[in-house]
């Protein structure tokens, strides 16, 4: 499973490559500050000839995990699967204003 991960200043895209799974076949979740992406790929082939039967079938499951950004907003991830890839877009957080503060420290009465 080839995988593809490129962050700007507003988000986080992630492209995999998954051929011949289909988008009921993938389940994309989130836990805490994990990004997983799991399924089982299905695949089964016959043919059937006056001298001769092929029979093939092929399973397997796959799982990827990514570990999002501090920043990250998890509860707006978006997903899309078109011809073979699963796309994830990830929205961050802006900088906020002020990242590092002062404290004031009072004096005590002597």
């Amino acid at each position: 499973m080839s995988a593809d991960v490129r962050e700007s200043e507003g988000e986080v895209r992630v492209s995999i490559e998954l051929p011949g799974v289909g988008a009921e076949e993938i389940d994309v979740s989130v836990n805490e500050d994990t990004l997983t992406i799991k399924g089982e790929k299905k695949s089964e082939h016959e043919e059937k000839g006056k001298t001769y039967y092929f029979s093939e079938r092929t399973y397997g499951a796959f799982e990827r995990s990514f570990r999002l950004p501090e920043n990250a907003l998890a509860d707006r991830i978006s997903a899309d699967f078109k011809d073979g890839v699963l796309n994830l877009q990830i929205p961050k957080r802006g900088p906020t204003a002020e990242t590092a503060r002062k404290i004031p420290v009072a004096r005590s009465g002597a």
